[in-house]
């Protein structure tokens, strides 16, 4: 009776497994070969559902750090330039930097100088920015990958470790960069 058992629960799970892999085949002759799959996928067929497809390409649209970094730029403190202050007094400027990832960010790129009463200066802390993103992850940002370096800004370069954290920051900035580009 066991035996009758196993090999049903085998058999089922063989055709499941067939059904599945169809299914895969089949999804995957409507996406194109270059389609960023990486991020929003389907539990079954392991591809991003149709409406997170198009909404991962708007977000690529946004190709330049320029671009990403004004979406940045809202999301933290609306638009606003200047001597801005958050997060109980431990960021500064129009893209909200700490002492510390300044700090970082001048040790990776001495050539940027300065001191940090600069961030209030949008032009220096997209300098900043830039040098910090590139020291933490440059292929995310060479390959535009703005969720990456969006949870990387927003949490540090432990971020992995603590995603869902970011989760909020990547949605608003993800906002910011599909309205700049529809």
């Amino acid at each position: 009776m066991k035996t009758i058992a196993t090999v049903s629960h085998i058999y089922r799970v063989a055709i499941l497994t067939s059904l599945v892999g169809m299914a895969v085949l089949s999804s995957r002759a409507a996406v194109p070969n270059d389609y960023p799959s990486k991020n929003f996928t389907s539990p079954v067929s392991g591809l991003p559902p149709k409406s997170s497809v198009l909404a991962q390409e708007s977000v690529r649209k946004a190709k330049n750090f320029d671009q990403f970094a004004a979406a940045i730029h809202q999301v933290e403190t609306s638009g606003n330039q200047g001597r801005l202050y958050g997060d109980g007094g431990r960021s500064y400027g129009p893209l909200q930097i700490s002492y510390a990832t300044w700090k970082d960010a001048t040790r990776f790129a001495p050539s940027i100088g300065g001191r940090y009463s600069e961030c209030k200066d949008l032009a220096y802390s997209k300098k900043i920015m830039l040098a910090y993103l590139e020291a933490h992850d440059p292929v995310a940002l060479h390959n535009g990958n703005w969720e990456v370096c969006a949870r990387l800004w927003n949490s540090g370069p432990g971020w992995k470790h603590k995603k869902r954290l970011t989760n909020s920051y990547w949605a608003d900035v993800k906002g910011c960069l599909m309205a700049k580009v529809g």
